[in-house]
């Protein structure tokens, strides 16, 4: 068994994961692969295009029930199905 790590004052701890000269020699020669790079670039643009759809779309929706409120803010009554009738059908005027 392994003893328990005690960490105190003086502990130091390196950032980030542990690197491999291997992962590291895999990696400088997938960047040097044209092929490697614009597949790279290619999912980055689609997630960045994903993000962007989303976005737009849920402006799209707030705008919507943005309108839906000044409509009914600005003209109350437009539910009724007599016209100006302030509060619909139940209501009768009296002269």
């Amino acid at each position: 068994m392994t003893e328990p790590v005690v960490i105190t004052e003086e502990t130091v701890i390196n950032p980030g994961p542990p690197e491999f000269e291997e992962s590291v020699k895999a990696m400088n020669q997938l960047r040097e692969d044209p092929k490697f790079m614009v597949t790279i670039h290619e999912r980055q643009l689609e997630r960045i295009t994903m993000v962007i759809e989303e976005m737009a779309q849920r402006i799209l929706n707030l705008e919507e029930k943005i309108n839906e409120i000044e409509l009914a803010a600005r003209f109350p009554h437009t539910d009724s199905p007599i016209p100006n009738l302030p509060d619909g059908p139940g209501r009768l005027k009296t002269k």
